[in-house]
């Protein structure tokens, strides 16, 4: 089965500052990321949609020890979209030693920034970022 939507696709979308996903026509869900079939129901009956680049935090961490490479802290969440799924990535503009219970429920706008590899996978990509909206 050929993809419809690939993360190679999916990261020229981010270059763009394009959030893309698949809407499936047999359950009216939206998947995220990008993948063959729908996440739901896995029809293949789907296309290729923009998403709306808005949502909340539904939680998230404070990352203290960092893998290889990294410069701890920094903030990890999970965010769940206008249109329905929940997306993962890093909260910027707040302090990490500042984050607390009163993050949850806030309004974010999502976006992205370029992470470099770590030892395992040495290219870069684009990864999600959220903030928040006053």
């Amino acid at each position: 089965m050929k993809l419809k939507h690939s993360f190679s696709n999916y990261q020229k979308k981010l270059e763009q500052d394009i959030l893309t996903g698949l809407y499936c026509y047999k359950c009216k869900n939206t998947t995220f990321p990008p993948m063959s079939v729908c996440s739901n129901c896995g029809s293949p009956k789907n296309e290729i949609i923009e998403l709306e680049k808005k949502g909340f935090i539904r939680t998230f961490t404070v990352i203290r020890v960092a893998p290889k490479g990294w410069i701890a802290p920094y903030i990890v969440g999970m965010v769940e979209m206008s249109s329905g799924p929940w997306v993962t990535g890093n909260i910027i503009d707040i302090n990490p030693d500042k984050a607390d219970m009163n993050l949850i429920g806030k309004k974010v706008e999502i976006s992205n920034q370029i992470v470099k590899g770590d030892e395992y996978s040495k290219d870069e990509i684009r990864s999600l970022t959220f903030k928040l909206i006053e």
